[in-house]
């Protein structure tokens, strides 16, 4: 099957633990990411089709923020290698821009490119 991903795609050095906006609680753990969306790791599957409202908070501050807020919404989701973990991809990322802006510095400082 052809790759339909337009976009490049990072994995990240490090692990970085997503929340839900609203409730606080952990929604995943962020594993890779490009402009137009990501994938996280989880102990359960999100919601396919279901739009998340979430909070990545950042290891050190990034042009003032201490955190990302964004929306976006699960495309699919699949057993990870790992028994305990699920993985899912997320489309659609909104992000205010100035919160776009330190997204694409956090990850043009801490990725490694995925294997095409």
């Amino acid at each position: 099957m052809r790759e339909r991903r337009q976009k490049d795609r990072y994995q990240l050095m490090f692990h970085v633990q997503v929340v839900d906006a609203d409730t606080d609680d952990p929604v995943g753990y962020l594993v890779d990411i490009s402009h137009g969306g990501m994938m996280l790791a989880s102990e359960e599957p999100l919601e396919i089709g279901r739009r998340y409202r979430m909070r990545v908070p950042l290891p050190i501050a990034y042009l003032g923020y201490r955190e990302i807020r964004l929306d976006a919404i699960a495309a699919w989701t699949a057993p990870s290698l790992h028994p305990a973990f699920h993985r899912t991809g997320l489309r659609d990322l909104e992000l205010e821009p100035a919160q776009r802006e330190v997204l694409d510095r956090l990850v043009d400082d801490y990725h490694l490119r995925a294997a095409e």
